[in-house]
C-alpha cells in the first residue's frame, strides 16, 4: 500500500495510508492543491495532479450543466453575471501575482518580437499568446494554483494553437464574403442615387453583422481547446459554436458589464487595468465555464 506525506501551514505531515489520505480530503484538512509525495514521486505535487482520484472536485460556477449532459444545445438559462464575476473573483486568490506577471511576460515576448520582426511576428505569435492566456484565465477560474509556465502552453502546443486561430480566421472570411459580394452588388445599383450614402451605410452595417456573430459564436474556442484535448481544431471550433448557440447576446451584455470598470481604468490612466485586466479574463473563462460544465 502507498503511503502519502502532504504540506501543512505546519510543516511536512504523514505518512498516511490511502484510508487516512481520503478522510483528510473529506474532512477537509487536505485540499485539491495540498502538495503531497510518496516513495517513487520526482517531486511533489498537489493532490490534484499526483492523485486525481482522491482530490474533491473542483468547485462548479454556479448553474453550470454537468458532466455527462446530453449532447445536444445546453439551454440557454444559465447564472448570473453576479454569480459568475464572484466565482471568479476567488480564482486568483494566492495566484494574483501569478496571473499578472506571467500576463505581462506574455505580453512584453510579444511587444519585443513584433519591434525586432517589425510587426510580422504578430501574425504568428498572436495565436500562442490568446491560447497561453486562455489557459491562464481557465485555470484560474477554475481555482487552480498557477505557475508562470502556465502562460506559455500556447507555445508549448504552438502548432494546435495556430491551428485553432487559422480555422477560425478562415471560417471568418467564409461568413464574410457573402456580405461582401452584397455591399459590392449594392454600391454599383446606389451609385449616383441621391440617397445613396445612407443606403450605402446601412447596407454595410448589416454586411458586418454575421461577421460578428460568428465571431461570438468562434470566441470559445481557445477555451474548448484547452479543455478538451481529444478534440481537433474544427471539431473545437465547432464545439464552441455549439454552446453559444443561444448565448451570443449573453456574451455581448456579459461584456457590456464591466463597462463601469472600464471607466475606472480610463479615469486612472490605466493604473487600475492591473486588476481590472485579470479580473475580465478569469471572469471570460467563468463565462466558458458556467456553460461547458467540464472540469479537466
Amino acid at each position: 500500500m502507498t503511503h502519502w506525506f502532504y504540506a501543512s501551514p505546519d510543516g511536512q505531515r504523514g505518512p498516511v495510508d490511502e484510508t487516512e489520505l481520503r478522510r483528510l480530503v473529506a474532512a477537509g484538512d487536505i485540499g485539491p492543491e495540498t502538495l503531497v509525495w510518496h516513495a517513487g514521486m520526482a517531486d511533489w505535487e498537489p493532490l490534484r495532479d499526483a492523485a486525481p482520484d482522491f482530490a474533491p472536485p473542483l468547485p462548479p460556477v454556479p448553474g453550470a450543466p454537468r458532466d455527462g449532459a446530453d449532447d445536444g444545445p445546453p439551454p440557454a438559462v444559465g447564472p448570473t453575471f453576479a454569480e459568475i464575476k464572484r466565482h471568479a473573483r476567488h480564482g486568483p486568490e494566492g495566484n494574483f501575482g501569478t496571473f499578472l506577471g506571467a500576463s505581462l511576460l506574455l505580453w512584453l515576448a510579444g511587444l519585443a518580437a513584433n519591434a525586432l520582426t517589425a510587426g510580422l511576428a504578430g501574425i504568428v505569435l498572436t495565436p500562442a499568446i490568446q491560447y497561453g492566456t486562455a489557459n491562464l484565465s481557465l485555470r484560474a477560474a477554475d481555482h487552480r494554483r498557477l505557475e508562470i509556465g502556465d502562460a506559455f502552453l500556447g507555445f508549448q502546443q504552438f502548432g494546435r494553437a495556430f491551428a485553432v486561430c487559422c480555422v477560425v480566421a478562415v471560417y471568418l472570411a467564409l461568413w464574410a464574403l457573402l456580405p461582401l459580394a452584397v455591399l459590392a452588388a449594392g454600391s454599383a445599383l446606389l451609385r449616383g442615387s441621391e440617397s445613396g450614402a445612407g443606403a450605402l451605410s446601412l447596407l454595410a452595417f448589416a454586411a458586418c453583422l454575421p461577421g460578428a456573430v460568428a465571431m461570438l459564436a468562434y470566441s470559445m474556442a481557445p477555451f474548448v481547446a484547452i479543455d478538451r484535448p481529444d478534440l481537433g481544431p474544427r471539431a473545437a471550433v465547432a464545439e464552441s459554436a455549439r454552446l453559444m448557440a443561444g448565448r451570443k447576446l449573453r456574451l455581448v451584455l456579459f461584456g457590456l458589464s464591466f463597462l463601469g470598470w472600464y471607466l475606472l481604468v480610463a479615469a486612472t490612466f490605466g493604473l487600475a487595468g492591473l486588476w481590472v485586466w485579470p479580473y475580465v479574463q478569469i471572469s471570460t473563462g467563468a463565462f466558458y465555464r458556467s456553460i461547458a460544465g467540464t472540469h479537466r
